[in-house]
């Protein structure tokens, strides 16, 4: 995204810049974001958020019940209807949640992530910076 804009000044002498409409959500910014300049030569500068993302890691702690038809005699077939996936559910409420780790995330990355379809595996293969001496995407950081 690239924007020509006019560096205008106050009665101070500090500069500052007008946004043209749709520019905050475009570049995923909100009102208030602090934005770091920088120059990239005499007539161009590059506006970056100063906030930073963090990736965290959760488990999620939850109360779930199904019902399943089984033949007489063969409930242990409901159990492994609930583990294949083909069981129906009927109840579930949210019991609790554990943060386990977190891991920064490059903003450069932020948006490919939000529009991807990748699993989490993938994304932190890809996008998640590596925190870690060898490069094991799946090691855990608290």
């Amino acid at each position: 995204m690239t924007w020509t804009v006019d560096v205008k000044e106050d009665e101070k002498g500090d500069q500052y810049i007008i946004l043209p409409d749709g520019v905050l959500d475009q570049a995923g910014w909100q009102e208030g974001d602090e934005l770091e300049w920088i120059r990239i030569d005499n007539d161009t500068y590059e506006l970056r958020s100063m906030r930073e993302y963090v990736l965290v890691d959760a488990i999620e702690i939850t109360k779930v019940q199904y019902v399943v038809a089984t033949p007489v005699g063969k409930e242990s077939w409901a159990l492994d209807s609930v583990v294949c996936g083909d069981a129906n559910e009927v109840y579930r409420k949210k019991i609790d949640e554990v943060v386990t780790g977190h891991q920064m995330i490059r903003e450069d990355r932020l948006a490919k992530f939000k529009h991807s379809s990748l699993s989490m595996a993938e994304f932190k293969k890809e996008y998640v910076l590596d925190l870690t001496d060898d490069n094991d995407p799946n090691k855990q950081f608290s």
